[in-house]
């Protein structure tokens, strides 16, 4: 917790450790229940819009970070009380932790308040990116930089004193960061790896410090998706078609059909994080070109189509169809097969494109 004995007014930082980069989600809650009526926010790393504000957050500025870690700025008396933190790592690992806070009611020091935001705001790897200070005043001697949750060695990336101008690197300096003499960082070349929370740390000529907290998420330039299927070979009206967007990146996912948005009905089918569509009792109708797009802030990217053929079920066509009509009907996409020619026997339907084998 910074500051360790937060006063009225102060940005108020509760930071987490230990936590993997794999993290699915955190949510927040302040009390002694973990329940809706005390959460805070919800979070899931690498979405466009990851946080998403609970019954208990009422009228608090709170901002979520990727590493699970949370800013309550301006805290208040009223904000003390117990916090608690839930990160999903995978579906059977859940790590939980909490913390007891108490507000001050009285101001100790009515310093300047640090503000630190990146320009740009949403930077792409690969761009020239300022860590912008903003409410220094005073006479300074030094600033120091850190890349991490909290004011620590290991999360050092430089230390500048003002006088002389000269930059000692820290253990967290990655060969690309460079402080200026108002106090901002430069960062040359950002990288995927650069995104999360910083924290600038001042001295002054009576030798007292003050603290400024900001966050940046670099945010990656998206391959190109793959969409995998469960099966090649599924019976109309009687399988499931299970289609997965394969991608490394943490990104918003979209679906289309046939070049389209997905119809509303197909849409149901989709997992809670987009990436897995699933239709059980596959229709004829159903059959085209799938593809999944991935984006995010700074990019987006589509996969190549998914070519689904479907072939009627023929002793399901003989009850719901007249016999004139009871024939073999397939849907192929002008774009060749990845895979050849499918083989199409009279009772299944076929999918062209990669495989993930049966369940």
């Amino acid at each position: 917790m910074i500051p360790e004995q937060p006063q009225k007014n102060q940005d108020l930082l509760l930071s987490l450790h230990g936590v993997p980069s794999t993290v699915q989600d955190f949510i927040w809650y302040l009390g002694e229940e973990t329940s809706g009526g005390t959460r805070l926010f919800s979070y899931i790393p690498g979405l466009p819009r990851p946080q998403r504000d609970g019954n208990a957050m009422g009228q608090r500025d709170i901002v979520g970070f990727p590493n699970g870690s949370m800013l309550l700025r301006g805290a208040q008396p009223s904000d003390s009380g117990t916090y608690q933190v839930a990160a999903t790592v995978n579906p059977a690992w859940t790590m939980k932790a909490k913390i007891d806070v108490q507000v001050a009611a009285w101001i100790l020091n009515a310093g300047a308040e640090i503000s630190i935001t990146p320009e740009p705001a949403q930077p792409a790897e690969g761009d020239n990116v300022t860590l912008v200070v903003h409410g220094l005043s005073g006479e300074l001697l030094a600033y120091n930089w850190y890349a991490g949750p909290s004011i620590s060695l290991t999360f050092l990336v430089a230390s500048y004193i003002v006088s002389t101008g000269d930059e000692t690197p820290g253990p967290a300096h990655t060969g690309r960061e460079a402080v200026r003499p108002d106090g901002s960082l430069d960062i040359h070349g950002a990288l995927p790896g650069h995104t999360g929370t910083y924290i600038l740390q001042t001295l002054n000529r009576q030798f007292q410090t003050e603290v400024g907290y900001g966050h940046m998420q670099v945010y990656e330039i998206l391959a190109p998706p793959t969409v995998m299927a469960n099966d090649t070979a599924l019976v109309e009206r009687r399988d499931t078609l299970r289609l997965i967007c394969s991608s490394p990146s943490p990104a918003e996912v979209r679906w289309f059909f046939n070049g389209d948005a997905l119809p509303v009905a197909v849409r149901l089918g989709l997992s809670p994080d987009g990436r897995m569509l699933t239709r059980h009792g596959v229709r004829r109708e159903e059959a085209g070109a799938y593809q999944c797009e991935v984006w995010n802030p700074v990019s987006v990217s589509r996969s190549e189509p998914l070519n689904l053929t479907s072939a009627l079920n023929e002793w399901l066509s003989s009850k719901i169809l007249p016999p004139a009509q009871a024939a073999l009907l397939k849907w192929t996409s002008t774009r060749p097969s990845p895979c050849g020619v499918c083989p199409g026997p009279a009772l299944s339907q076929s999918m062209c494109g990669p495989s993930m084998g049966r369940p």
